[in-house]
């Protein structure tokens, strides 16, 4: 899929980097076509989201991410970051690829480790960061003010596609909501692009008019009328593929994601990333800029959590029933610092999106309400931010990896409770204007 959580219309140029880190990783066990088909998750969901066709392990999804990003921010070329996954990927068991290119599974672009299929996911992200830079840029008052119109160029490939082909010379106003979803790139691997024009040079080439030719479908067909009155329909790729750009610049509405489990998860790995700043109400979540610039871990020269050590031994499972029970009496929990903890009515809310169908994912997160429990008594650190604590903690599991438990308390008391199934989603949470290590830091 991310779909995510973007910032609000941005104030500086940077964009680009804004909507590179406000992208939600999203799981997914679906094929590429099946996520094009899928009704859990529109054009402007996809924007929003970070997410490989078949990629259900959160280790795998994070390096993919990380590497993605850096290369697309251009802290390093193809060539170093197309290795660092296949060597990544090849230990995590991928097929290593023949001489011709090919993979002992099949054809290279469905193997996840082969250099087809890694420069896919490499470039189309670095080229929709791209066009989301871009279009700040193009968008912003002065420079619309004097370049009003958007002209279609065509890819300088040497091999331009002859289904691109129609949209060349197209000229229209910025404003006009064609460009929402047909702002290059148009499809996998498109190079095409879009030029600044004045009014002058506008009318030189001649405005067009839009139109959706499904009303209110935004993401499907459209049909453009040239001056001289000639329709053309410009169809959606086979592929599927549709990048809403206008959606770096907006809110996300989490009610465009049907499933209930993906929607909770969604929420959870934006409020886990970026702490208080995630604002959600009526199924609308915004990132909103901190008081105080929070710092990271790293910032704070503190090391990863992969070197904390003299972790404590993960608690005893709850019965779900009893955890349900003590929700709905409201537990309360003196935390380490001696901030009391609400664990009640609140925290199930948070969890039941829509009850009765996640309840398997739901009687997951009572079971481990003695973890929470355990990580406020005892976290490894505390982080403030503007209006609530974050409590961490790692527990250590026999011959199984270990896994992290986040604890928030707002300042009215009310908690809410994370499951980080990574050292690295661990790290993704250690923010804030000031922490207190209360664990082993050696």
């Amino acid at each position: 899929m991310s779909s995510s959580v973007a910032l609000n219309q941005p104030v500086t140029f940077d964009a680009a980097n804004q909507w590179l880190a406000g992208r939600v990783s999203t799981l997914t066990s679906l094929g590429a076509k099946d996520l094009v088909l899928s009704p859990d998750f529109d054009a402007a969901a996809k924007a929003q989201a970070f997410f490989s066709a078949k990629v259900a392990e959160t280790h795998i999804l994070d390096r993919l991410r990380d590497v993605s990003d850096r290369f697309s921010k251009g802290e390093m070329n193809l060539a170093t970051a197309r290795t660092e996954l296949k060597q990544f990927l090849w230990g995590e068991g991928y097929a290593k690829e023949d001489i011709s290119g090919e993979t002992k599974a099949g054809a290279a672009i469905t193997n996840l480790a082969s250099s087809a299929r890694l420069d896919l996911i490499l470039n189309q992200n670095a080229r929709m960061a791209a066009a989301v830079g871009n279009r700040e840029v193009a968008m912003s008052p002065a420079i619309k003010k004097r370049f009003p119109y958007f002209r279609y160029v065509p890819s300088v490939s040497k091999n331009p596609r002859d289904d691109h082909a129609p949209y060349y010379d197209t000229v229209l106003p910025k404003d006009d909501p064609f460009w929402q979803t047909h702002t290059p790139p148009l499809d996998y691997n498109c190079k095409c692009g879009l030029e600044d024009l004045t009014e002058e040079e506008a009318q030189d080439y001649g405005v067009s008019t839009s139109e959706p030719v499904e009303p209110g479908n935004p993401d499907g067909d459209w049909k453009v009328i040239s001056p001289d009155g000639t329709e053309t329909v410009l169809a959606r790729p086979e592929s599927g593929y549709v990048f809403d750009v206008d959606s770096a610049f907006k809110t996300f509405d989490l009610s465009s994601v049907t499933n209930p489990v993906d929607k909770l998860a969604i929420s959870d790995a934006a409020q886990i990333e970026f702490g208080d700043r995630v604002k959600i109400q009526n199924d609308i979540a915004t990132v909103i800029p901190a008081k105080v610039p929070y710092k990271n871990w790293e910032e704070e020269k503190l090391p990863s959590a992969s070197t904390w050590s003299n972790l404590p031994s993960a608690p005893a499972l709850y019965d779900a029933d009893k955890a349900r029970g003590m929700l709905e009496k409201e537990l309360s929990v003196i935390a380490a610092d001696g901030v009391v903890a609400k664990l009640g009515r609140a925290l199930l809310d948070h969890w039941e999106i829509e009850k009765n169908k996640n309840a398997k994912d739901v009687i997951g997160r009572l079971i481990h309400l003695s973890w929470a429990m355990k990580t406020l008594e005892s976290p490894y650190e505390i982080w403030e931010q503007d209006t609530q604590k974050i409590y961490l903690q790692l527990f250590a599991r026999p011959e199984k990896n270990n896994l992290g438990c986040l604890v928030a308390i707002e300042k009215n008391g009310n908690a809410r409770s994370y499951l980080l199934k990574t050292v690295k989603a661990t790290d993704a949470a250690r923010k804030g204007k000031k922490v207190h290590v209360t664990g082993d830091a050696s």
